[in-house]
């Protein structure tokens, strides 16, 4: 009501008080009426304003610039003459359990996830490429046949661990104008748009298979048998059909295992001929084949048969003495006295001979003295 109306009320509420009463109150209402009507909205804006800092002054009544108190319903302290700031109390939010579906769940992520776990890594969220890149990710629940414990559950997370970060959907997403409904509502629609386009079927341009639009690039490149691709043992461009089969047969540089399965690491198929000369189980001759051993074993057998067959290795070295010894003396006859030799005296008869010898050396220097 108006300062006008207000005087009306009270001349017509007071009519039977004293007159002079009366007349005082009518000069007061006759003041009020004069004053301009800006000047009477300026002065109850400011009774407005006067009680509104009053109920959003601190509770404590201190003053937030010198600590004086006694200022609950003041704009300014009077010790320092500093404003009051406003103190806004905001009201807990309260949120309705869930008990119907679908329900849709947007987690905003300050910063790419790092580490995660998931019960079924073959979904699409289980992507790495796809989560070191993505700043939110939508959780939909739209089963056929909706379950009360699936419903309980995501209760008790989110009336437990989620309870702190949890806010409305028609809260603002932070660094975006947009409500939390509002860019739901835009993701699910090019979600489904996205979907219905992934799932087309497009035609492989290499093996001409059938393959939906979103598996084409990675099928393309990683998955298709008819693509080319540079083995990674000799370089040689192969189509990936053909890959294993250049593998098993003919690359140098495959690695393969000893073919004789002597037990070595595997090495490059272009090294096998220079393995097999060393390999312990490559069949190699007996070290006396030249004199007439034939035997054949294996490189790992050869010092066992040399201990074994050491004897017969003897008489066939001594045939081989004897028809060398017997090929010579018939070249060249002063060998027959080489490698026949007179027999030696008996013992007794060589000491005597050297007896005689130094009797004869004794005179022979008796002589020349007496020379």
């Amino acid at each position: 009501l108006s300062p006008v109306c207000l005087g009306s009320l009270r001349r017509a509420a007071n009519a039977d008080d004293e007159p002079e009463e009366d007349q005082a109150k009518d000069d007061e209402e006759q003041e009020i009426e004069e004053q301009p009507e800006a000047e009477v909205a300026e002065v109850a804006d400011k009774e407005q304003e006067d009680v509104e800092m009053a109920d959003k002054t601190p509770a404590t009544g201190i003053c937030t610039a010198c600590g004086a108190p006694g200022v609950e319903s003041r704009k300014f302290c009077g010790e320092c003459g500093a404003k009051q700031g406003v103190i806004v109390v905001q009201k807990k939010e309260t949120f309705e359990r869930i008990s119907e579906s679908p329900v849709w769940l947007v987690l905003v992520l300050k910063k790419p996830l790092e580490k995660f776990y998931a019960t079924d890594v073959d979904t699409t969220i289980c992507n790495k490429d796809l989560l070191e890149k993505s700043s939110m990710i939508v959780l939909g629940y739209r089963p056929k046949m909706p379950s009360a414990e699936h419903l309980k559950s995501l209760n008790q997370v989110l009336e437990g661990p989620w309870k702190e970060i949890r806010t409305k959907a028609e809260s603002k997403i932070a660094e975006s104008p947009y409500s939390l409904k509002k860019t739901l509502h835009y993701l699910v629609k090019m979600h489904v748009r996205q979907d219905v386009s992934d799932n087309t079927i497009e035609i492989c341009p290499q093996c001409e298979g059938k393959i939906k639009r979103m598996d084409l690039e990675r099928h393309m490149t990683k998955e298709c048998i008819m693509r080319k691709e540079e083995c990674p043992y000799c370089g040689e461009v192969f189509v990936m059909k053909m890959m294993d089969e250049h593998h098993e047969t003919d690359c140098p540089s495959f690695p393969i295992p000893c073919p004789q399965k002597c037990g070595i690491a595997k090495f490059p198929r272009s090294q096998v001929e220079e393995h097999y000369k060393v390999c312990k189980n490559t069949i190699v001759s007996c070290n006396f084949d030249s004199l007439g051993c034939d035997a054949q074993v294996k490189r790992r057998e050869i010092v066992r048969h040399m201990r074994e067959r050491a004897v017969d290795h003897v008489q066939l070295l001594k045939k081989r003495l004897k028809l060398v010894t017997d090929y010579l003396q018939s070249n060249d006859k002063d060998l027959v006295q080489v490698f026949n030799p007179p027999t030696p005296p008996p013992a007794e008869v060589v000491d005597a001979e050297e007896d005689g010898d130094e009797v004869s050396k004794e005179t022979m220097e008796i002589e020349k003295e007496q020379q």
